[in-house]
């Protein structure tokens, strides 16, 4: 009866001292090994093992706000209307409607970074809004965020005189043919920890340590910059683990 405690005791003392041991530090996801500043997945079974057969590039997600910013003699504001004049350094410019900014940015990004695969050789396309996802290839997806006063990360807005200037990109790459929601690849806002609003992370996803930055009065020529740089980490990606030559 005694050795039939002590045995029962000692097991448990094993399992305790292999959970301590197995746990994680430093706010990484747990099952994640950090590697050169990046944190791979020890389970290889989810991260794709050769060349997909279409990468498909759906638009990113940005939001669009009517906001009150054209003030009268009493302070009063007034929704500001798309399309009229305003005053610039003694010049007048139309003002761009908020929606007709977001969809150039969002269609503009898209084709960029459709285009800069392609040039790697690739099998990149876009993805038609309302088009059926097939049940194999890659599929990219991304999101506009922006930091508010409270250090918080939210979805970003364009708009008249909305907050922040800047929009950073979170953006992840799902394999359709092993898990369709869940993400093999996560790089952008708060990638490391694996809490980017919005983005289902919870297979341990292969998190590469990149950050996207974008004004909201981004030219076309930045817009095409930032494209070219999420292609490059994708390519960086598929180079580490030997999808394609280095």
């Amino acid at each position: 009866m005694r050795r039939s405690i002590f045995g029962m005791l000692s097991v448990c003392f094993v399992i305790s001292i292999c959970a301590a041991c197995g746990g994680t530090s430093g706010g990484h996801m747990p099952g994640a090994v950090k590697v050169d500043g990046r944190a791979e997945t020890s389970n290889a079974v989810i991260q794709p093992k050769g060349m997909p057969p279409v990468i498909l590039v759906e638009e990113f997600g940005l939001e669009v706000a009517d906001v009150r910013t054209d003030q009268g003699l009493l302070g009063g504001g007034r929704p500001a209307r798309p399309g009229i004049l305003k005053r610039d350094g003694g010049l007048l410019q139309r003002r761009e409607d908020p929606a007709e900014k977001a969809r150039r940015f969002v269609d503009l990004l898209a084709s960029s970074l459709t285009e800069h695969l392609q040039q790697k050789s690739l099998p990149a396309r876009r993805l038609i809004p309302g088009e059926r996802l097939p049940d194999n290839g890659w599929l990219i997806r991304g999101q506009f965020y922006e930091v508010d006063e409270g250090n918080r990360l939210r979805r970003a807005v364009i708009g008249f005189g909305v907050g922040a200037t800047d929009m950073e990109l979170g953006v992840t790459v799902i394999d359709r043919s092993l898990s369709p929601d869940a993400p093999f690849l996560v790089f952008g806002t708060q990638a490391e920890s694996g809490k980017m609003p919005g983005a289902i992370v919870t297979m341990n996803p292969y998190v590469a340590a990149a950050k996207f930055v974008m004004a909201k009065n981004a030219s076309e020529k930045d817009v095409k910059h930032t494209a070219g740089q999420i292609a490059t980490e994708i390519v960086n990606y598929m180079k580490t683990h030997e999808m394609m030559n280095p």
